[in-house]
This record gives structure tokens, sequence and C-alpha cells, in this order.
């Protein structure tokens, strides 16, 4: 009788150990399993962050109005901000299966030469992080060739951006506006320039006698075999932007000072009007005409600006989004 109880204690404690050994490892499992589970939905999260973090850098870069070149980089007022960490951004979430913090995301923008532009993406839930890269290919701007009998055609907001030097006559003595205007020029957006020994001033134009603050730059600025590259959005009954950036010989971009643009507002007028390439000046004994590039900059033969005292400026690279040349 005693080795019958002592047997069923002996099985008992056996069975105790065999199930205590089953629930702990169901236990173990389960706990992994729920461990993965969360693993997995971070991980979903995550990725899930950085597809937003994708769409929303289309869409940041896709407002920069006629980009057509990545490398405008060191310009804080650059909406390409090329280099900078844009986020982190929160996504309205309940934090997941766990309840943790919000998916967030942040974003960098790098160029890749002058027409690509490599968005990286970082996702993040919890301590998951996914990491999305994805390249876009700037459109850029529709060459227009320089013809002053041009009928154009304007479609609501536009960019126009072509490039600028100096010739050998340092001081202007007078002002040359460069843009858009109408048939009887009593509607135009333009550039205006002049130039002395020390520096060179640029500022926007509009009817009415409209002229934002002036764009001071040295004048080394302009010394072959560089060029300034000048931008003019306009953003149909809002505002007017004038940028100015140094260019090279090989097409590439860069900020010259962190205040080189300039803005006026364009609230309640209509520009739908404008037809024809504007080109003119008030200094005495100036003519417009096209001559053979002289500096490396130019390609071919380039728009000048000249008198019997020699050339007073180039333009060259004439492109634009929204304006249309009419056969």
């Amino acid at each position: 009788m005693k080795n019958r109880k002592g047997a069923s204690l002996i099985w008992t404690v056996i069975l105790c150990l065999v199930l205590f050994t089953v629930s702990a490892t169901l236990a173990n499992n389960i706990i992994k399993e729920s461990r993965s589970s969360i693993r997995m939905d971070d991980s979903a999260r995550a990725y899930s962050a950085a597809e937003s973090g994708i769409e929303w850098a289309k869409h940041y870069t896709n407002n920069m109005v006629g980009t057509s070149n990545f490398n405008e980089v060191g310009c804080p007022s650059s909406q390409s901000e090329i280099g900078k960490i844009h986020g982190p951004f929160s996504i309205e979430d309940e934090g997941g299966s766990n309840g943790g913090e919000p998916a967030k995301y942040q974003v960098v923008l790098a160029a890749d030469g002058p027409s690509n532009c490599i968005i990286s993406s970082l996702g993040t839930s919890n301590d998951t992080n996914r990491k999305l890269e994805y390249t876009i290919t700037s459109s850029g701007l529709d060459e227009i060739p320089f013809d002053l009998n041009s009928i154009l055609a304007v479609k609501g907001s536009y960019v126009q951006q072509f490039s600028i030097w100096r010739g050998n006559v340092v001081n202007t003595s007078g002002s040359i506006d460069v843009g858009l205007k109408n048939d009887s020029g009593d509607k135009y957006i333009a550039m205006g320039y002049e130039s002395n020994a020390s520096e060179i001033n640029i500022w926007l134009a509009s009817d009415g006698d409209v002229k934002s603050d002036k764009i001071s730059i040295p004048s080394k600025d302009l010394d072959n075999p560089y060029a300034l590259h000048i931008k003019i959005e306009y953003l149909r009954g809002t505002a007017i932007r004038l940028s100015v950036r140094k260019r090279d010989k090989d097409g590439y971009i860069t900020c010259i000072s962190p205040d080189s643009t300039a803005h006026i507002s364009a609230s309640g007028k209509n520009y739908s009007s404008l037809n024809h390439f504007m080109l003119s000046s008030n200094i005495p004994g100036v003519t417009v005409g096209l001559k053979p590039a002289d500096q490396s900059i130019g390609d071919g033969d380039v728009m000048s600006i000249f008198s019997s005292s020699g050339q007073y400026l180039y333009i060259d690279n004439m492109a634009a989004k929204g304006i249309i040349k009419k056969p």
C-alpha cells in the first residue's frame, strides 16, 4: 500500500512537471508571438510612415515651381533646401497595438547631379526603423528661343528663367529690363538691372512702377566663367518672386547670399495678357540683338545689349514653364 502511495506521488510530481513545462512553453511561445506581432506591427507602421515621407517629399519638390536644377544648395530661401533634414513629423495614429508613441518620419533631399533628386525617408515606430529611397528627375523648363517678335501666351502662373552676365561696359548709366509684357507695354513683369564698378543691382518690377527692394551683388559674381541665374515666378493673383543665383559653365546653381530674393504682391492683378518678351532700357544709344558668345558661359549666339561704347549685358539660356510660343 505504501509503495502504491509512493508511486502515485511520484507520478503526480512528474505530471505536474510536465504540465508546468507545457504551460511554460506555451506561455513563452505566446509571448514570442506577441512580441513578433508587435514588431511586425511596428515594422508595418514604420514602413507606412516612410511611405508618407516619400509622398510628402514628392509633393514638396513638386512645389519647387519650375525647378530645373536640384543643385540650388545653401540658400535658406530656396524651396529645395537640399541636404536639410525635414521632420520628424508624427503620423496621426494610436501608437500601434502596444500603445506606444505615434509613428514618425523624417526626410532628407540629396542632389544627384543637376537633374536628379534622391528622397530618403526614415519611418520610425517605437524602436523599429524602416528606410525608403525614391529618385525623381526634374522635368525642367522648356527652352524658348529669344525672339523679340515672338507671340507668346501665358497660361496662368508661370516661371521664366535665364542667365545673364556683364559685358565690357561696367557702368550702365541707366537700367535694363528683361521679362514679359503685353502688346501695349502697360502690363509687364520684369527683372531690372543696373551696374557700376563695385556692384550690380537687380530688382523685380511690374506695371504701375512697382519695384521691389534691390538685390546688390558684388561685380565679381558676373565675371566669366560665372553668370547669374535669374528666375521670375508669377503665382497668379498672389505674388511675384525673383531669385538670383550663381551659375557656372557646367550649369550648376549655387547661392550668392541668403537675401538674394525679392517679392512684390500680385493680389488683384491679371497678367494673362502678357504675350511678348520684354527687353528694354533707358540707356541712350543702346541696341538689342544677337551676338556670338565671346565668353565660355554662352552657348552659341546670345542676346546682347550693346552700344557704340561696347557690350552692356548678355542674356542666354532662356527657358519657361507656363509660357507657350504661338506658331
